[in-house]
């Protein structure tokens, strides 16, 4: 099956919110706040986030982006973070099991 985009247009509202200055941004420094913008009032969950105000945008969708074989790729991506994951912790596991065997005199493999 192939997805792709059409062009259309999506309709938003951006959300911006300031909050203290981080110390590695130089021009939020001079400035005295962060700026963020985020498609929720990020600043209701945020404790030290301040609301500037709300911009209604228009985004353009374009045509012809394969949709399936990207969200295919990213899960495949996913699947393998996951089995090397496992496969981490239960060489751990093993790593314990076998430093428990030695601890009892028992034959180490």
């Amino acid at each position: 099956m192939n997805v792709k985009t059409i062009k259309e247009s999506v309709d938003l509202t951006i959300y911006i919110a300031a909050r203290p200055p981080s110390s590695y941004n130089d021009e939020d420094m001079k400035r005295g706040y962060a700026l963020t913008c985020h498609t929720f009032d990020w600043a209701s969950v945020v404790d030290d986030a301040v609301l500037i105000g709300e911009v209604p945008v228009t985004i353009e969708v374009p045509a012809g982006v394969d949709v399936l074989t990207g969200m295919v790729e990213s899960l495949k991506a996913k699947q393998q973070t996951i089995r090397a994951t496992a496969e981490k912790e239960c060489q751990d596991i093993e790593t314990q099991i076998q430093s428990m065997l030695c601890i009892e005199h028992k034959e180490c493999e």
